[in-house]
């Protein structure tokens, strides 16, 4: 799909039964036909740019949803008006004070052979509308102001007043429901050492928050959990403590004060090198979660609640912005996106005798790819009986569903060679991946502990990937 990981948007337009999107790198709109989705499996995507046409499955389409916007229109009168005022033929003028004479004055474009030009203006003239709708609704970035960086400590330091970790550790989960959002927290500090709060975005996000939680528990010094979770983290630090690039986001906003923690602000990207804050789509998204935690906040330390009450915390908050507390959903949590279509995805292995211990790790060194950075996901697969190493090759993850380039890279592996009687999965992911390849519960074991032959390699090959790292940055200098 050209460019699918760039579109930022999903737009509907109800009377046009069109679904749009906006693509923030080629300036292109997308359109769908409604009726046409509702009998297929996938979607033809239309670039208006190029008039290519693209293809993507409806589940994928589904993972882009995330705002719902109106599209700019503009009349036949508009580009008419526009129109004549740079080419000012009286006779094309007189055609905007008579009613219905858009058909005469295409006539009149006609005898005048402009209608190249016509075509041309009405494109750029849309082009200008849509660009000064999507920078007015946010839709494209821009660089951060310094009126919203300073909103954005002014609002965290609100919160760290209220020293929130005081209520809650990194194991309690706060859902806040406001409208027709739904913001997930995670409070650090408790234990004493680092100071934040960590903010998950709808269904997903708590998907991924949970996700993240398991894979912390098996190994709280990977970078796995981190690498599979859209979100953003306000971290608390003094001053002295700070890098360069948050200290030069604070001297805009603020003076040094001595003995006292400031705020940093940073988002993660499934696959992704984490990033600062420095855009007005990421202020707004943060500000919003920022503001809704500060109502609650503000309510709940007036009158915490009892500890064995917190570990799942769901909230509302009204329009008038009373905080209810719903009953926590203990429900089963559906594991994180992928395309559902690989459950039925026939995978017609040859299978061997031998059993494959399946785990998974995530590189700490970027690789690029079309200009972008990206953090790998290394798949390592062990043959039990021969107990060697059979597969490690990294792949990568360019939209949000990082299973599939992992479920698509060992499929690819299995058919040159062999599928194994049964898999030993040492982790969550490995384990749907399994589930995905096998087809069959009854070949697939959970298991907590750890391999010392996996956890040898996985040792050996991260100090591998930081020495070789290391010595580029050296190069470089």
């Amino acid at each position: 799909m050209k460019n699918l990981n760039k579109l930022i948007r999903y737009l509907y337009d109800k009377n046009e039964n069109t679904l749009y999107f906006y693509d923030k790198k080629t300036e292109s709109v997308l359109i769908f036909e409604e009726e046409w989705v509702k009998n297929h499996d996938s979607l033809k995507v239309h670039h208006l740019n190029d008039y290519s046409i693209d293809e993507m499955s409806l589940l994928d389409f589904a993972s882009l949803e995330l705002f719902t916007l109106p599209l700019p229109k503009v009349s036949n009168f508009e580009v008419m008006s526009a129109f004549v005022q740079k080419y000012e033929y009286d006779d094309l003028k007189d055609c905007l004070h008579k009613k219905k004479s858009y058909k005469h004055f295409k006539e009149l474009i006609s005898e005048y052979n402009l209608e190249d030009e016509y075509d041309m203006f009405e494109e750029n003239l849309y082009k200008k509308v849509i660009k000064e709708w999507a920078f007015m609704n946010n839709v494209v970035y821009k660089k951060i102001s310094k009126n919203q960086k300073r909103t954005l400590v002014e609002q965290a330091n609100k919160i760290m007043e209220y020293e929130p970790w005081k209520y809650f550790s990194d194991q309690d989960h706060i859902t806040i429901h406001f409208d027709d959002s739904e913001i997930s927290y995670v409070v650090l500090g408790n234990a004493g050492s680092c100071y934040g709060l960590c903010v998950y975005y709808g269904e997903e996000g708590f998907r991924q928050l949970n996700l993240e939680c398991l894979l912390a528990e098996l190994d709280d010094k990977s970078i796995l959990p981190h690498m599979i979770k859209n979100s953003y983290a306000i971290y608390f630090d003094y001053y002295d403590d700070l890098n360069i690039e948050e200290k030069d986001f604070l001297d805009s906003t603020l003076k040094e004060i001595k003995n006292i923690k400031y705020p940093s602000f940073h988002e993660f990207k499934i696959g992704r090198p984490f990033d600062y804050v420095h855009s007005n789509v990421q202020f707004h998204e943060l500000n919003y979660a920022l503001e809704m935690f500060l109502v609650f906040i503000r309510e709940y330390s007036k009158k915490p609640r009892h500890y064995k009450d917190i570990f799942d915390l769901n909230v509302t908050i009204d329009n008038n912005y009373n905080v209810k507390y719903r009953k926590a959903n203990n429900d089963f949590i559906a594991p994180p996106h992928f395309n559902e279509l690989l459950l039925v995805d026939e995978n017609n292995f040859k299978k061997g005798n031998h059993t494959f211990v399946f785990d998974l790790i995530g590189s700490p060194e970027p690789v690029i790819k079309d200009g972008e950075a990206y953090l790998p996901f290394i798949p390592i697969i062990l043959d039990k009986n021969t107990k060697k190493i059979i597969y490690s090759t990294p792949c990568i993850a360019t939209t949000t569903d990082f299973i599939s380039p992992i479920y698509t890279a060992i499929k690819e592996f299995f058919t040159k060679t062999r599928a194994p009687k049964d898999i030993i999965s040492l982790n969550p992911i490995s384990n749907i991946v399994a589930g995905l390849l096998l087809k069959d519960p009854n070949r697939i074991t959970i298991s907590p502990e750890r391999n010392p032959i996996i956890e040898d390699f996985k040792e050996g090959l991260l100090e591998e990937l930081l020495s070789d790292a290391t010595i580029q940055e050296e190069y470089v200098q």
